[in-house]
This record gives C-alpha cells, sequence and structure tokens, in this order.
C-alpha cells in the first residue's frame, strides 16, 4: 500500500510542478478568481493549460490501478478529483465565451467540490493529491488549480 500512496503523491507532485509552471494571468485587478469580464480571454488560455495537466494527472492516477487496499477510498477521490477537473471545464468555457456570471459560478463550484478532494485524498494517504505539499497542477496550495 505504501508503494500505491507514494506512486501516486510523486504523480501529484510532478502534476504540480508542470502547473506551476504555467504562467498566472495578469489580469486588470491581480485575481483570477474574480476579475472583470475583460479578462476572460485571457483567463481561458490559462485555463486550457491547467486542464491539460489535470486531465493528464487523472489518467495517471487511474493507470496506477486499484490499490492493495482502501478501494472505495481511492475510488471515491478519483470521482472526487473528476468533479473538480470538470468545474474548471465549465470555468474555462464560460471564460471562453466571454460569460462573467457562468465563470464565477463555476469557480464558486469548484472551491465547494474542492473539500472532498482535500477530505478523500487525505484518508487515503495521498496527502500530496491533497494539497500537503507540490499538488496537482494549482498556482494555489489546494488539490485542485483554485486560482487565486
Amino acid at each position: 500500500m505504501d508503494d500505491f500512496v507514494s506512486q501516486a503523491n510523486m504523480l501529484c507532485a510532478a502534476a504540480g510542478a508542470a502547473g506551476a509552471a504555467v504562467p498566472k494571468p495578469s489580469t486588470s485587478n491581480g485575481s483570477v478568481t474574480n476579475p472583470a469580464a475583460s479578462d476572460l480571454p485571457v483567463i481561458a488560455t490559462y485555463f486550457a493549460s491547467l486542464i491539460t495537466f489535470e486531465q493528464q494527472l487523472d489518467s495517471q492516477l487511474q493507470g496506477l490501478g486499484t490499490p492493495p487496499s482502501m478501494q472505495s477510498v481511492w475510488t471515491q477521490s478519483l470521482g472526487a478529483y473528476e468533479t473538480i477537473v470538470s468545474d474548471f471545464q465549465a470555468a474555462q468555457s464560460a471564460a471562453q465565451s466571454g460569460n462573467l456570471s457562468a465563470y464565477e459560478t463555476a469557480i464558486a463550484q469548484e472551491v465547494t467540490d474542492n473539500n472532498p478532494v482535500v477530505q478523500d485524498f487525505n484518508e487515503f494517504g495521498a496527502t500530496v493529491c491533497a494539497g500537503g505539499s507540490s499538488s496537482s497542477p494549482s498556482p494555489s496550495a489546494s488539490a485542485s488549480p483554485t486560482p487565486t
């Protein structure tokens, strides 16, 4: 089990480093979470890059297969992470279309959906994936790419 958890944490750390290397967009008010509508095109490009890392991480975590124990917690962790990926796809799509209200809604949903990701990965022992260190591609310390 320790090897499985270690592999998951290494994947999350590598994805986190790659995501952190994506330059955060410069917005008019300095915020990616609460931007002006005029900032959405640059945010859409930023999210497109982050989503690529998120999807790759999801595939890599899935590729680890079934852990020797705690299978239901692992399955729950992956499902929660996939929800986050969907939230960011919704945010990216809203930003791409210039819909500030939909973007803000998607970001708020991601913040809510991030709690189970942190809880589930911590319970499994994959603390890096839960945001305990370098985690998934993210400009923040959360398990998901919650922009600040």
